[in-house]
């Protein structure tokens, strides 16, 4: 889970002011989190607690392969990038649940 917010921010007596608080779940599941406001000089505080549930993607693709024994099989993934920026992708954000699959290239 990634949490991400603005940590200092000033607000004028007698207003309001947005404030975006961005949160991001790889994994389907209940998170829990407060996220505190407090004013620097008087000390006072106002807190809110949060609790998301994030439920599992039903367009996400399960990629089967099946190769008679002694043979291999091979499938291309092609992961396109929607943004204009340039992302990079590490080894660790994928899930491989079997010894004797690759991820080229090492990231």
């Amino acid at each position: 889970m990634f949490i991400r917010g603005a940590r200092v921010f000033d607000v004028a007596g007698e207003s309001a002011k947005d404030y975006k608080l961005n949160f991001l779940a790889l994994r389907a599941g209940v998170y829990k989190f407060t996220t505190t406001f407090k004013a620097k000089d008087s000390g006072e505080y106002i807190f809110y607690t949060f609790a998301i549930t994030v439920e599992d993607n039903s367009e996400v693709e399960v990629i089967e392969l099946e190769s008679p024994i002694r043979e291999s099989v091979t499938r291309s993934i092609i992961v396109d990038n929607p943004t204009d920026q340039e992302v990079e992708v590490s080894r660790s954000q994928f899930t491989i649940q079997n010894e004797y699959c690759e991820l080229q290239p090492e990231l």
